[in-house]
């Protein structure tokens, strides 16, 4: 009696992880689905998780953190009942999984950077969302901070990724640049732990795939201050990785960085309001292509998704 009981709770959870990943293609930025659609749809999912296996649970977590971040070169859900019913869904992930302590902590960051100021309409709880964002942006480990939250995994912060990116996109030039400081920093601890052999090399892997790629979508965007933003973060990144040898950072654009001459730094000139200084850029990136008329000094990926975009 008690195994075909399991057996019957087994296929209740598979049932309900399959419906789950269906429901999710209603969420997706750009569908047809209006808001209260969606917003059913994420009661829904919050009402499935606590029936469903770990493993399914977990398997869905990269598709859910997706939904917090831009979607292609766009903000994404901007709505804010919408993410905070989204971040719901990760306060009850963390309730069901056991084994991984830090996904509460991330579930309430999540909330406090998603949190409405009570007293006026329409406003963010600064008072919520500043001490995550200054912990995010600090290389010490704090209570707020990526190496906190990464504590039992490092695969805990694409989340809290995701939502910064998004944040990029913000009008509010407190909650955009607090958003831009707090991912350079994860670049640069990323590589850190990247170049010591014996660390954790999820950070290395998640700042190679859902990082660099949420970058190289940004730089394409039409809202300039945004833009701005995911160009100096590519550089961040390159002036981070410059002792890596992935082939997935684009270090062959490293000789486009210049630490000692900011004014002959590229991403730093073709960002820049100055017209001039836009083409101050391009003849730099001109006199890179032609130093070598046998041999391009850039791969392919490089000039398909990051210099011909710019």
């Amino acid at each position: 009696m008690q195994r075909e009981s399991k057996v019957v709770d087994e296929q209740k959870a598979a049932m309900l992880y399959s419906l789950c990943k269906l429901l999710l293609t209603f969420l997706k930025p750009g569908g047809r689905a209006n808001d209260d659609v969606k917003m059913n749809v994420l009661k829904i999912i919050q009402s499935f998780i606590p029936m469903m296996k770990s493993e399914d649970i977990l398997s869905m977590h990269p598709n859910l953190s997706n939904l917090l971040g831009p979607n292609k070169s766009k903000a994404g859900i901007s709505d804010v009942q919408l993410r905070q019913e989204l971040v719901q869904i990760f306060s009850i992930i963390s309730e069901k999984i056991d084994d991984n302590p830090s996904l509460k902590d991330v579930a309430t960051a999540l909330k406090d950077l998603n949190a409405l100021n009570p007293k006026r309409l329409d406003e963010y709880d600064f008072d919520a969302m500043l001490p995550i964002l200054t912990g995010l942006a600090s290389y010490e480990d704090n209570s707020c901070s990526w190496l906190h939250f990464a504590k039992d995994d490092a695969n805990n912060l694409i989340p809290i990724l995701y939502h910064c990116f998004h944040s990029l996109y913000d009008s509010d030039g407190v909650v955009s640049r607090g958003s831009f400081k707090a991912l350079e920093t994860f670049a640069s601890l990323a590589c850190d732990k990247a170049k010591n052999e014996q660390s954790d090399l999820t950070w290395l892997k998640v700042l190679e795939t859902m990082y660099i790629r949420c970058v190289r979508t940004g730089i394409s965007t039409t809202d300039d201050s945004a833009r701005r933003s995911f160009v100096l973060l590519l550089a961040k990144t390159l002036r981070a990785a410059s002792q890596l040898k992935s082939p997935h950072l684009y270090g062959d654009l490293s000789p486009l960085v210049r630490d000692d001459d900011i004014e002959q730094d590229f991403f730093m000139n073709i960002t820049h309001v100055q017209i001039h200084r836009r083409g101050k850029a391009l003849m730099k990136l001109r006199k890179h292509l032609s130093s070598d008329l046998q041999t391009c000094p850039f791969n392919q990926p490089s000039l398909g998704n990051i210099l011909l975009p710019l």
